[in-house]
């Protein structure tokens, strides 16, 4: 396979920086393309950990070369892809070298960004004489099948996971038995019924999506295969009864020929690259196109699918996917509109030069390795589509009708390689990876753009392209920023400002408060919370109580009675936009480059890509959450006339936080009918987690158990009740360290939460695992049958006052657990840090020991001795009365059980 030295080039190269990452809790040191976010290195790192590792029998395995870029993980996956092109004989040894340097060249240059690739699955070996049994063909589901109901079923309501839980067959039995009109029933204020079934199925856990789609009889679930209808077009458009149940079953799309549905399969088992039309000069498109139809040709013989039949459809159709992504960057650039003609036409015509190297590429493949299996079958209906295509670009686009010429030329002799190579999506992840262009060919260019600071922190910002289209266009940069980014100020805003808030009784103290969180603050919930006003204020002022204020779910602008329109303003005024749209410096020009395309240039857009990709578009229209299934079955008709070729409508996913309604207790609810409404009825009651101060007090612990070195930090609220912990222990095992240090963080998430304290102790004290026995350092405890019980009985003793966990008196102890010497005050810096005080305590503050019991005199000279207990065999037996207790485990053997010992 012939290449040229095109991107590997020392003036091409990019300028490569040291990036300190996280990775799996530890920073490590890599080597990206300056410029790059740690969104983006981070994608590529965890690209870089799922390639597979496998090499062909006797190939030599590279070193990536020191200061590899991203770890050596594009330096791997290209050395792979040589080695295996060598195996299968597509590359020599020289061509082999070429290609790994201009691979690793683009994906650095960020032209090009390879899609997941799997570590293991299926796949009919490359070289070997293995082969997967033949695989059926999945039955071709028809829009006009008298069975078509029983083929959507597994994707319907009646079959989701939800269906099957009473808490929400009762959410639709209350809407569908409810009397009076659709608007009445679905509304919990007007039936009851609901109201109650709603309480119920909260209660059990189910968030207010999940509740909202079970009342609408549609589930939230649209995994497993997706469904491919082939339907008549003028049967969809004119939504008939079939199209309308396809369009109201989630997961399910409509395609219009044959052919396009075995193109949609064929795409889910095809290799993907995304090619960055932003930053690609037009003159590199080919060669671009043809270095990565080489580099997928490998990846198809030699990577994995996940599916079986996906590896039968690799090896006999042998189909990869070319994906131009940034095409609406690219348009934005060159000044055109993405809904004018000239805009589709462009697009139409890069897509078409992509489309037609691909096909070259392909020839040449075949011309070196065989075509494909599938070919013969294929190749009267392909060479006809390539000859059209070629007749179609030969007046407005001589060089797609070159490349078409010399494809079609090429397969008449030898056949093409692949019976697809281009398509139209891309995963999302993999449009990170390209740096956050517009994903997949109808993807929008968005007018936000994000920059991180030296620090880490992401930013928002105003897309350089779009500042770039409206200083170009004469329009106001500053106010455009202002209108998108927001003023962070409520000083003049629309709807509510200072002043408004002032006669909502708030003083200057708290308007000082809500505008310096207004800097940080994602929403106006955020600004007006119970931690930025103070328990005082909203509790004495405003008259609400801090539990009220502290949900989760709480809107204190709505709960004063401030408008939602008025409130709307404030926000966009505050937060900023979504887009420009609203941009009152919008000139009919800027609007043309910036605003959103709307549903018919997106359509439109579609149907002029379409006619140059071998895969239709994954097209995905959906309406707004709320909407009935009969906007669905409107939107599918409108794409249906447009000429697309595949579609699929859907309902948006509701927001996972509480958006239906505040049900508060109903006492006019007529009764429940079963117990499990009778307990829903009474009103929820969130649990909030209570969040430590930034600056916190608390102590550190340091101790030994068995010899083993543990460190016991903890930290307190204002009030000095604890929560939160941290357990650190030196010399030992990584896991063991990491599983201590992950169960001090579920107990302190337990403990801000509102678990008891002591409940944690009663469930670990006493717990028996090594390392055990002798414990030194601690003042109050001397043995312990495990590091838990350790840490539970310090905390017991410590915030608890259960002395009956202690094994030495902590009152009457010093630091080593002996006996005092005499009664003296200490100093208070002895028990106060000085760090947290900032040194505010004064040097002759001292602690004064009052109120202590003074030791008992002695009634003998000689120290008792502690027998061996019979149950945890530590030397802690003391006699107490007139029997005995081991202080270490709390047994209290009987007179048999130690004659027995």
């Amino acid at each position: 396979m012939r290449l040229e030295s095109r991107f590997a080039t020392e003036d091409r190269s990019p300028i490569l920086e040291s990036r300190l990452v996280e990775r799996r809790g530890e920073w490590i040191d890599v080597f990206a393309p300056a410029g790059w976010t740690t969104a983006r290195l981070e994608a590529w790192l965890d690209w870089s950990d799922s390639l597979p590792g496998d090499f062909p029998k006797g190939a030599a395995r590279p070193e990536p070369p020191i200061n590899a870029a991203l770890g050596g993980g594009i330096s791997r996956y290209a050395a792979r892809l040589a080695a295996w092109g060598r195996a299968i004989g597509l590359l020599d040894e020289a061509t082999a070298t070429l290609f790994v340097d201009e691979v690793a060249a683009t994906i650095l240059q960020g032209l090009a960004a390879p899609g997941p690739c799997l570590s293991d699955g299926y796949r009919i070996h490359p070289t070997a004489d293995d082969a997967l049994v033949s695989v059926d063909e999945p039955a071709l589901v028809i829009l006009s099948d008298p069975d078509l109901d029983r083929r959507l079923a597994p994707a319907s309501w009646s079959n989701s996971k939800g269906s099957t839980d009473p808490r929400l067959q009762e959410v639709r039995a209350a809407v569908v038995s409810a009397a009076g009109p659709r608007a009445s029933s679905t509304d919990p204020e007007l039936n009851p019924r609901l109201a109650a079934a709603i309480r119920t199925a909260r209660t059990a856990g189910y968030n207010d999506a999940e509740i909202h789609c079970a009342s609408q009889g549609r589930s939230m679930e649209s995994g497993g295969e997706r469904l491919i209808v082939l339907a008549d077009r003028a049967s969809a458009a004119a939504g008939s009864e079939a199209a309308q149940r396809v369009a109201r079953t989630p997961g399910v799309g409509l395609t219009f020929s044959p052919a396009d549905v075995d193109a949609l399969r064929r795409r889910r088992a095809a290799p993907a690259v995304g090619l960055n039309l932003r930053a690609i000069d037009e003159n590199d498109i080919k060669p671009l196109t043809r270095l990565w139809v080489t580099a997928l040709e490998i990846e198809t013989a030699c990577g994995f699918a996940s599916l079986s039949a996906d590896a039968r459809v690799r090896h006999d159709a042998r189909p990869i996917s070319i994906v131009p992504c940034g095409l609406a960057d690219r348009l934005r650039l060159e000044g055109l509109a993405f809904d004018s003609d000239a805009g589709r036409e462009r697009a139409a015509s890069l897509m078409a030069v992509i489309d037609g190297a691909s096909l070259c590429a392909s020839a040449d493949v075949a011309a070196r390795l065989g075509s494909c299996e599938g070919w013969t079958a294929e190749a009267a209906a392909t060479l006809a589509e390539i000859a059209r295509l070629e007749d179609h670009t030969r007046p407005s686009n001589p060089s797609a009708s070159e490349a078409y010429e010399r494809a079609r030329k090429a397969a008449k002799r030898s056949g093409l390689r692949h019976l697809q190579t281009t398509a139209l999506d891309l995963d999302p992840e993999t449009g990170l990876r390209l740096g956050g262009v517009s994903i997949g060919a109808v993807g929008a260019a968005s007018v936000r753009g994000l920059i991180e600071t030296a620090d880490g922190d992401v930013v928002a910002t105003l897309h350089p392209d779009a500042a770039a289209v409206i200083v170009g266009q004469g329009g106001d940069l500053q106010s455009a920023e202002r209108h998108l980014l927001g003023r962070r100020t409520l000083a003049g805003a629309p709807g509510l400002d200072l002043e408004d808030l002032r006669e909502y009784g708030f003083t200057d103290l708290e308007l000082h408060s809500v505008e310096r969180a207004l800097d940080d603050a994602p929403d106006f919930a955020a600004a007006f919370s119970l931690e930025v006003l103070g328990r005082g204020f909203v509790e004495d002022a405003l008259g609400i109580r801090g539990e009220e204020a502290a949900a989760a779910d709480f809107d204190l602008l709505s709960h004063l009675g401030v408008a939602p329109d008025r409130i709307a303003q404030a926000q966009v005024y505050v937060f900023g936009a979504a887009d420009l749209s609203d941009w009152e410096g919008r000139t009919p020009a800027i609007a043309a480059l910036l605003d959103p395309p709307t549903l018919p240039a997106r359509l439109a857009m579609t149907t002029a890509l379409e006619a140059f990709s071998a895969t239709p578009c994954d097209l995905v229209l959906t309406v707004g959450w709320r909407e009935e299934a009969s906007q669905l079955v409107r939107l599918q008709s409108a794409a249906a006339l447009s000429g697309v070729r595949a579609i699929r409508v859907e309902h948006e996913l509701p927001p996972r936080n509480r958006l239906l309604f505040d049900l508060t207790e109903d006492t006019s609810a007529p009764p429940a009918p079963n117990d499990e409404i009778v307990v829903a009825a009474q009103t929820e009651r969130q649990t909030v987690r209570r969040k430590l101060p930034d600056r916190r007090k608390g102590y550190i612990q340091k101790a030994a158990v068995g010899g083993h070195k543990v460190y016991l930090h903890t930290g307190e609220y204002e009030d000095g009740e604890i929560g939160e912990i941290f357990i650190d222990m030196h010399k030992e095992g990584a896991a063991f360290r990491s599983l201590m240090n992950n169960f001090a963080i579920s107990v302190s998430i337990g403990l801000q939460y509102g678990v008891p304290l002591d409940e944690y102790v009663d469930a670990f004290v006493y717990t028996r695992f090594e390392p055990s026995g002798a414990v030194t350092g601690n003042d109050s405890i001397r043995s312990a049958t495990s590091i838990l019980d350790y840490v539970f009985r310090e905390l017991g003793v410590s915030y608890l006052d259960r002395k009956d966990l202690a094994n030495v008196r902590p009152d009457t102890a010093d630091g080593d657990g002996l006996e005092p010497t005499q009664n003296t005050p200490a100093p208070a810096a002895r028990f106060i840090s000085k760090g947290l005080m900032r040194g505010a305590p004064s040097d002759n503050l001292v602690v004064v020991p009052f109120g202590r019991r003074e030791p008992e005199p002695a009634t003998s000279t000689a120290a008792p001795v502690a027998d061996v207990c019979p149950a945890c065999g530590d030397a802690a037996l003391q006699k107490k009365g007139a029997g005995f207790v081991c202080d270490t485990c709390g047994v209290a053997p009987s007179a048999a059980d130690l004659s027995t010992g």
